[in-house]
């Protein structure tokens, strides 16, 4: 996993291992990295609407041992090794042995902690390792929704009150509350992803009723996150009833509006396209804001060019070469797309699940597959490829194909999976992953 944004360099005390400190002065960090393949290592903290970033030095071997000084303690630090991100918590002044495991690609909780910082670490590692997505979102009911949320969390609290730290317990109590909070927000989406429209339920009502006691700003910062991330998530629903599942988690009439914009922006950018025109007319009939109904025009206007059987935007790319392609040069079978890049973990774990697809597909596919990076380093492609191998064709975009994956797909988020027919006519913007099960029959359904 890799940075999507601009760092600012950190200063760090970095020196050999040495014995505890004083609470406040500088912290050693030792220990070792299962699978290390001489990748970076660093600290990413947020600060003040930036970043810092703080480098581990680890040795060939993998092992490791630094002193970092940090303005604070760190409970909720992220520590990026290669495309692994592990979660933990150091505090200042202490000493800290750890050993994380990077040969399972995708498990992030593979890490544990002897000696100081032993108990709450672990308690990180099973509260990462909890998906809370996958046990609620069948869920009927909000009152089903929140017992089974709350039944998630309650051994999570159990532990953490047996932890003797109290400031890591008094700040993980209200972390808890936040999430189960944060996740309630998710339940009219899942509701109407499983059960095809939007749910009018008292219980889930009074609970965003609570919701008058917060400012517009605060709101929007809490409910906003799951816009995205029902957009990618709560694939096949409806595009209306997404909206009105947005309206749901909110109060006001102008808190609607917003809602709806900003879902409709959500839904756009991750490629849930169907059901658009008629999601574009709710809009209308239910917006006056003139700002948000210009926007919403430009948007449609474009996506709408992205159903199926619309002529398929151009995408230019080249080979590890250097020789320029375009998706036109592959009309003639179906062509399944993969967008990745070698910092994305998500697009990493895909690629196993792909390798065994092509292979089922063999020497003459009925469907072609390609991977186009969007790398803005080549190096950094050309490496991740000579680490993971590859037996279709790789190809890399170009400044064009860059402007036009994000302006004309409206791809804000990767892996992205496209589908285009044997016509070069769009099949699906937003088709299945490798890692779906029966993905081809999938995929012959969409042609």
């Amino acid at each position: 996993m890799r940075k999507l944004i601009g760092l600012i360099c950190a200063a760090a005390l970095l020196g050999s291992c040495g014995t505890n400190t004083q609470n406040g002065g500088p912290t050693v960090f030792q220990g070792r990295f299962i699978g290390y393949t001489t990748e970076y290592v660093e600290f990413f903290i947020p600060q003040d609407g930036d970043y810092l970033e703080i480098p581990l030095h680890v040795q060939p071997d993998g092992s490791f041992c630094d002193t970092v000084q940090f303005s604070r303690d760190q409970y909720d630090l992220a520590l990026f090794a290669d495309k692994f991100m592990f979660r933990i918590a150091l505090e200042q002044g202490k000493t800290y042995t750890a050993e994380f495991d990077l040969r399972e690609e995708g498990v992030e909780t593979n890490f544990s902690f002897t000696g100081e910082g032993e108990a709450e670490n672990t308690f990180m590692a099973h509260l990462w390792a909890l998906n809370i997505e996958e046990e609620v979102d069948k869920a009927s009911s909000f009152k089903e929704f929140r017992s089974i949320m709350a039944n998630c969390y309650r051994p999570l609290r159990e532990e953490l009150s047996a932890i003797p730290n109290k400031p890591f317990v008094k700040y993980y109590n209200a972390e808890l509350s936040r999430k189960e909070k944060y996740y309630s927000y998710y339940f009219p989406f899942y509701y109407a992803r499983e059960n095809g429209s939007c749910p009018d339920d008292p219980d889930f009502n009074a609970f965003v009723a609570l919701s008058r006691k917060m400012s517009d700003e605060e709101l929007q910062a809490l409910v906003q996150p799951v816009f995205m991330t029902a957009s990618y998530s709560c694939g096949g629903i409806d595009a209306t009833e997404a909206l009105k599942a947005a309206v749901s988690c909110v109060c006001r009439p102008a808190q609607k509006e917003w809602a709806m914009v900003t879902m409709l922006t959500n839904l756009i950018g991750a490629g849930n396209v169907d059901g658009l025109s008629e999601a574009y007319d709710y809009f209308c009939d239910n917006v006056d804001n003139e700002e948000y109904l210009d926007r919403a025009d430009s948007l449609c206007g474009n996506a709408l060019q992205l159903v199926a059987g619309m002529d398929a935007p151009d995408i230019e790319f080249e080979d590890i070469n250097g020789k320029v392609y375009h998706l036109s040069d592959f009309v003639g079978k179906p062509l399944y797309v993969d967008l990745w890049a070698s910092w994305c973990g998500p697009c990493c774990e895909e690629i196993p699940y792909l390798e065994k697809f092509v292979e089922s597909l063999g020497k003459d596919p009925e469907i072609v597959c390609i991977s186009i990076s969007t790398d803005m380093d080549r190096t950094d492609w050309t490496n991740k490829l000579e680490e993971v191998g590859s037996s279709w064709p790789q190809f890399i975009a170009t400044k064009a194909g860059q402007e036009s994956i994000s302006g004309k797909y409206f791809v804000t988020g990767i892996p992205r999976f496209m589908l285009f027919a044997a016509d070069g006519k769009i099949a699906s913007v937003n088709a299945p992953r490798p890692s779906t099960p029966d993905l081809l029959e999938q995929l012959k359904e969409m042609l």
